[in-house]
């Protein structure tokens, strides 16, 4: 009898590690009419939700997968570091890896907000060679054509908590995203944003995809229901991954890649989006 319980609990073990240290490739096509030709076919790379987690050596079991995917782009939509730990040394080590393989753009998340010297994590990610976005655009091209990208910081750094759907929140979104709309120079925009709970803010501005993390994909999710809990969303939450559609929007929700308050994912293993954009004919 001991001998069994001894082969369980290692089976079990063995089913945890997997379920929180095994790659998941969440393959998500993009479809838009007003996507210019130039960029039909164009890879993004999404990483979410990090949390200073470490993927092997130098990330040997996440770098080939992002180099097998061949990105035009890699972006990160925020808490690639913790806030809990001191050691933000595995981040800037992660950004190193991914340089070289396709130019990064990163958004801040609520754990980057809350860091005592976010200034200087940023700054130092500015001089590895990663852009960091924070309530401004830029446009990238692609044979010939052109789209605008954009980052708005996460509320955090307005003095609003990371609770429930506030309308306070909302609307300092959508004064930023006003701002920003207004120094973008082409039709398509793609925006970096930390928080999904706040998608109806950014479909009300006719942004056309949003990339975001921060629900960890619902931490536990079950057959029929999807995800369980959700930081800001609560129980069985309204967007936890995938794809989501409202009005002329689309959203794309990473269930990220690290642990976070909840070390233990269940049915939810880490995951690395490939986006791939389309010209809708």
């Amino acid at each position: 009898m001991f001998f069994y319980i001894i082969i369980f609990l290692v089976l079990l073990a063995v089913f945890f590690w997997w379920e929180n240290n095994a790659i998941y490739t969440t393959r998500i096509p993009f479809y838009s009419k007003t996507l210019p030709l130039g960029f039909d076919g164009f890879t993004v790379v999404q990483l979410s939700d990090i949390h200073g987690k470490v993927f092997g050596k130098e990330h040997c079991r996440l770098i080939p997968k992002i180099a097998a995917a061949k990105p035009d782009i890699i972006v990160i939509t925020g808490d690639l570091a913790d806030k809990r730990h001191t050691d933000i040394s595995a981040a800037f080590e992660l950004v190193q890896l991914i340089k070289p393989l396709a130019p990064v753009y990163y958004v801040c998340g609520n754990h980057e907000a809350r860091m005592a010297d976010y200034p200087a994590f940023a700054a130092t990610l500015e001089q590895i060679g990663i852009k960091v976005l924070c309530n401004n655009a830029l446009v990238l091209k692609k044979s010939g054509a052109c789209i605008d990208l954009m980052g708005i910081e996460d509320p955090v750094f307005w003095q609003e908590p990371c609770t429930r759907y506030s309308q306070t929140t909302a609307d300092k979104i959508s004064d930023a995203i006003t701002k920003v709309k207004k120094t973008c120079l082409t039709p398509f925009q793609l925006a970096l944003f930390h928080q999904p709970d706040y998608f109806a803010v950014f479909a009300k501005h006719t942004v056309d995809l949003v990339l975001c993390g921060h629900a960890h994909g619902g931490q536990f999710r079950l057959p029929f229901i999807g995800g369980l809990c959700a930081p800001s969303q609560g129980l069985f939450p309204k967007y936890t991954a995938g794809l989501y559609r409202q009005g002329f929007s689309q959203m794309i929700v990473s269930r990220g890649l690290g642990p976070s308050i909840i070390p233990l994912r269940l049915f939810n293993r880490p995951d690395l989006v490939i986006i791939t954009l389309n010209t809708q004919k």
